[in-house]
């Protein structure tokens, strides 16, 4: 009797081995024809600040449908005032809900997806003074921020690719938006988007995904609105240029 039930675990052991090994086989082989846009007002398309956008995301996106890259485009979970606990959660809440629909199931059918959070983790922590004209902030309150938003993003990148190891993942770097303000006022600031930026590119590194670095974009005031962090439609479609020319181009 023993030895029939360790027989019959064996078989249903055996079994469930093989059906395991069945839906790898055909997650892997899954054709990838979706490029998923993650992140915060820099993917966002449409009315920002009362100027019309085409975000570098829904540029990337028609660039890659018109090189037959993908045959889908998706920026549903773009918003502007996401951070990376926001991303996080959503993407979290979605897997551990058993979704196989949402955004659990675009992750699993993308080839690419580029995330942009981390700005808002900070932004806010920055004050503007107008009768000083410089940049008020708490530069240990400000670290510690990053240090949190760095977690975030070691996690989001773990749990995408728990989901779709498949997917090519591109963390979008950022940019010092003050550009109104006096450069000796401003050299501090800077210091605050070198250490945003470097937090990025680390996660980039020890996750084995890639960085895109749009730094150049604060050398350049045509990009900006004026008086406004965002870019304007020339600095998105100077990061469009950047991920086409370094990433894509054949």
């Amino acid at each position: 009797m023993k030895n029939k039930v360790i027989r019959y675990l064996i078989v249903v052991f055996s079994v469930i081995a093989i059906l395991v090994a069945l839906m790898r086989i055909f997650t892997f082989n899954k054709k990838l024809d979706t490029y998923l846009a993650l992140g915060d007002y820099l993917s966002v398309s449409g009315d920002l600040k009362g100027e019309q956008i085409t975000s570098f995301s829904s540029l990337l996106g028609e660039y890659f449908i018109g090189e037959e890259k993908v045959n889908n485009f998706n920026d549903d979970y773009t918003m502007s005032n996401v951070d990376s606990s926001m991303l996080l959660e959503m993407i979290v809440k979605d897997a551990y809900n058993g979704s196989d629909t949402g955004l659990m199931s675009l992750i699993k059918d993308s080839k690419y997806i580029t995330i942009s959070v981390g700005m808002n983790d900070i932004l806010g922590y920055l004050r503007f003074d107008s009768n000083k004209e410089e940049v008020i902030y708490d530069k240990e309150f400000v670290k510690r921020k990053l240090e949190i938003m760095q977690q975030n993003y070691y996690e989001i990148v773990e749990e995408i690719k728990d989901i779709n190891e498949g997917a090519s993942v591109y963390l979008i770097g950022y940019y010092c938006p003050f550009l109104w303000v006096e450069e000796e006022k401003v050299d501090g600031v800077k210091e605050v988007f070198e250490m945003l930026n470097d937090s990025i590119r680390e996660v980039s590194e020890l996750m084995s995904v890639y960085y895109v670095d749009i730094s150049e974009v604060s050398k350049e005031e045509n990009m900006f609105s004026k008086y406004q962090i965002y870019l304007n439609q020339i600095g998105q479609e100077y990061v469009f240029s950047v991920m086409r020319n370094n990433y894509f181009s054949e």
